[in-house]
């Protein structure tokens, strides 16, 4: 923990004491290397504002974080969570300024001084520029890998409506020179019967008045067969057409939810936010309903109408994707929900109220979106699969065992951190199970 006071040089040990579970030593020197200052500066510096610490505060977890930081950073959220870690807190931690850290950090800021505040400042600024150049090359990569599955996901496009052009012109075709078939017979037929009505004709006018005719009074030459023809095969290309589509969609879907797989996430469960009425397994993958609630404490994070969880981790970038084992249990409630939803009394799951969730009720699937839609599934999924898109404003659910994608929540605008919500609903025993994601082949 302390290598560093092996890189001063000419420093004498001034005091030593004990904070906590943290050594502290005070140091006073003659004068300290750049290298030296450089790795100081790295211990005393704020995670939130990559400044040198002012006005310290220590979390049950052992991070520090300047006073006005960290109260900052937990005045947007009923959630409190350590910034670096993760870790949540049951309420809002009181926190205290660590006069002995601070004593050290104003230690160094005055050997800093002595260092030359100069060459600090020019540190520290060149420091930012390179996380700002590294955040530069992430994106880059990033515009890369995108640029691989768009030009994939064009390719795809291209090749699916060419293949369902083939099948339609070559349905054109065959139906043109069908009806130009039909045409032949009915001119030919014509030409026969005008021909039998020549020769009575002619029969006639030279005197035969005993010409054995037909009666031409029925005789009659259909002109719209083809009709009946365009109709037919417009009723067999719509049915090929339907069973390729939906051929298709099944590849579609598999390759899409192979590419979301990559954004899964390790989700545990929440006990703070928990139901008394729900049971946790040890490892936070699993929550099932109990008869008989749980003497817990009311804290602010804990659902106490709706028999709902969170997620411990939230996320408020990028994409996230996790999975849940539903089996034949006929009625949940799954999906993400804003850090900032109400926990207490009597909640309306919603789009609105900051619940982007898709429910099962017996029969009937509901996704809570504004307005609900209501549907229903012939293959009743047994795992789901829910992926956002936080910047793309959209939440998408997937039958995971069938490859098929079910609904997709789109416009939504997040400003707020979202938490994977499970609500297994007051009926059943049966456990909602967070499984591990395996990519589809």
């Amino acid at each position: 923990m302390l290598s560093w006071i092996e890189q001063v040089s000419f420093v004498w040990k001034e005091t030593v004491f004990q904070e906590g579970s943290c050594v502290v030593v005070v140091v006073k020197s003659a004068a300290m290397s750049s290298s030296t200052l450089r790795v100081l500066e790295e211990q005393f510096q704020c995670s939130i504002c990559l400044e040198v610490f002012t006005d310290p505060v220590s979390t049950s977890c052992g991070h520090n974080f300047c006073q006005a930081c960290i109260s900052g950073y937990w005045d947007s959220t009923v959630i409190f969570v350590c910034p670096l870690c993760k870790e949540r807190f049951s309420g809002r931690p009181k926190l205290h300024v660590n006069t002995a850290f601070r004593d050290v950090v104003d230690q160094f800021k005055k050997m800093n001084v002595a260092g030359g505040t100069e060459n600090t400042t020019e540190r520290r600024t060149q420091r930012q520029i390179q996380k700002r150049l590294d955040m530069v090359q992430k994106i880059k990569r990033s515009v890369e890998l995108s640029k691989k599955d768009y030009s994939k996901d064009i390719e795809d496009c291209i090749n699916f409506y060419d293949s369902l052009v083939q099948p339609i012109q070559s349905s054109q075709a065959m139906l043109v020179e069908e009806i130009e078939e039909k045409q032949k017979e009915v001119e030919k037929r014509a030409e026969v019967l005008i021909k039998e009505l020549e020769q009575e004709v002619a029969a006639l006018q030279g005197g035969n008045t005993q010409v054995a005719s037909k009666n031409w009074s029925e005789v009659s030459v259909h002109s719209d067969p083809g009709v009946l023809l365009v109709r037919g095969t417009v009723a067999g290309l719509g049915k090929k057409l339907e069973l390729y589509i939906d051929k298709s969609k099944k590849i579609f879907y598999r390759r899409e939810l192979k590419r979301i797989q990559k954004y899964a996430v390790d989700v545990t469960l929440n006990p703070d936010t928990a139901h008394p009425s729900l049971v946790l397994s040890a490892d936070g993958k699993q929550v099932r309903l109990v008869e008989k609630q749980a003497d817990v404490p009311d804290n602010p994070e804990r659902f106490d109408s709706g028999v709902a969880v969170l997620g411990k981790e939230g996320f408020s970038s990028g994409g996230f994707y996790y999975e849940v084992q539903v089996g034949d249990k006929l009625r949940w409630d799954i999906g993400v929900a804003c850090g900032s939803v109400d926990r207490k009394g009597q909640i309306e799951v919603k789009l609105q109220n900051g619940y982007v969730a898709l429910f099962r009720n017996g029969e009937e699937y509901i996704a809570q979106d504004s307005p609900f839609v209501r549907f229903s599934l012939s293959n009743k999924p047994q795992k789901v699969g829910v992926f956002v898109d936080y910047e793309g404003g959209k939440v998408s659910f997937y039958d995971v065992g069938n490859e098929y994608h079910i609904y997709t929540f789109s416009g939504c605008k997040f400003k707020d951190i979202l938490y994977p919500y499970i609500n297994p609903c007051k009926t059943g025993s049966v456990a909602l199970v967070i499984t591990p994601v395996n990519p589809s082949d």
